[in-house]
């Protein structure tokens, strides 16, 4: 992994090079006459969702991002990666997903809708860390007027969990969890829009 992204450091026709290898192999020639092969952005997302290895996962990160910089033509390609991986089994690289989406949606300018739920749905995690990190992130796509009536009305109904998924138990249960989650990201929200969303009522 350290190796690829010493590789892929050398230019945008490195990065393009190791993007287009997606689904089929690569060779790259080195020191002249060792050969390695590699399948593209899935093995490093596959190698995120399903390590537990601190330093991997850390090695994993820094790629994906070295990719999506400088890196047009897969820009994009790179986000609906990390938006995949928001809804890994993966605590870790869920939190890793949310703080690298941070870092690029200003690159890739336009959001995509697709990433309303996933990021919702991260509130509900037992991990603080993912908490944090996706409540940071739900921050930041409130400011994008493409989604930003959805987050806000989707923050609102999560104040009210529905009967079935509030249960009987004292115990912190997801949808309090996620519940708890959204108050938190609306106490951030401009007042004047919370207040058109009647949110009062919820509280």
């Amino acid at each position: 992994m350290k190796l690829l992204a010493l590789i892929i450091c050398k230019g945008r026709q490195y990065k393009e090079l190791f993007c287009e290898s997606h689904g089929k192999n690569i060779v790259f020639v080195l020191y002249f006459t060792t050969l390695l092969s590699f399948t593209g952005l899935k093995i490093v997302a596959e190698c995120l969702g399903l390590t537990t290895s601190p330093s991997l996962i850390e090695c994993a990160k820094d790629l994906l991002l070295q990719l999506s910089m400088g890196n047009p033509n897969y820009q994009n390609q790179i986000y609906k990666v990390f938006i995949t991986l928001l809804s890994s089994t993966s605590h870790q690289a869920q939190r890793t997903a949310a703080y690298c989406i941070r870092q690029i949606q200003p690159l890739i300018g336009a959001v995509s809708p697709l990433i309303v739920d996933p990021s919702l749905q991260l509130l509900r995690s037992l991990h603080v860390d993912v908490q944090c990190e996706a409540a940071e992130l739900i921050k930041e796509l409130v400011n994008y007027k493409e989604i930003q009536d959805t987050v806000l009305n989707e923050l609102v109904r999560l104040l009210k969990p529905s009967v079935e998924n509030a249960g009987s138990s004292s115990a912190p249960l997801p949808a309090h969890i996620q519940q708890a989650g959204a108050a938190k990201v609306i106490g951030y929200v401009k007042v004047k829009q919370l207040l058109e969303l009647r949110v009062v009522r919820h509280l």
